[in-house]
């Protein structure tokens, strides 16, 4: 069933979220040029003050160099705070894949679900659902075609794979 209030809800988290991304790149370039600023006006009057001993030529490449400089500070920040920030998916992947296996369709487990079954049909008996209820959960995929919409091509074409029981899968696209 299509919510869509919580469409809206999820659209405005997610773009508060970009909103704070934005301002916090705009502090930093705001910190960064400040800092690229008073380097060059260091380098600026360092060549002034020292006129007789530096010549013009040096002094410009000094100026010119510094400059360029404050984009190379300004471009290795930025690239090391993006790393960051994409850093986060793969630790999220490490903690998927470190976190403890789901617990194993052994006796307890089929009978706690057993006991969901027969408490969805409002019965304790649940002797004819267990039978048919598969002890070890497999995926099996042959053949498949997906499509996102009924007038489009497919995206996914002949795909095939099987996922055995305790295998933990990550899609991603």
């Amino acid at each position: 069933v299509f919510d869509g209030r919580r469409v809206v809800h999820i659209v405005d988290l997610v773009n508060k979220l970009m909103l704070t991304s934005v301002c916090a790149n705009r502090w930093l370039a705001v910190r960064l040029e400040l800092l690229s600023a008073a380097l060059i006006m260091f380098s600026a009057a360092f060549a002034v003050a020292s006129r007789g001993v530096l010549s013009a030529a040096l002094a410009g490449l000094v100026l010119s160099y510094s400059t360029q400089l404050t984009g190379v500070i300004t471009w290795t920040v930025r690239t090391f705070s993006d790393a960051e920030q994409q850093m986060s998916s793969v630790e999220r992947i490490q903690d998927y894949i470190r976190s403890p296996p789901f617990p194993s369709e052994e006796a307890e487990s089929a009978q706690s679900a057993r006991d969901i079954m027969a408490s969805k049909r409002g019965s304790r008996k649940s002797a004819g659902a267990t039978r048919s209820w598969p002890r070890f959960g497999a995926l099996e995929f042959t053949d498949v075609q997906m499509r996102y919409r009924p007038d489009l091509e497919p995206t996914l074409r002949g795909v095939t794979f099987q996922v055995q029981a305790g295998e933990k899968v990550g899609v991603v696209g």
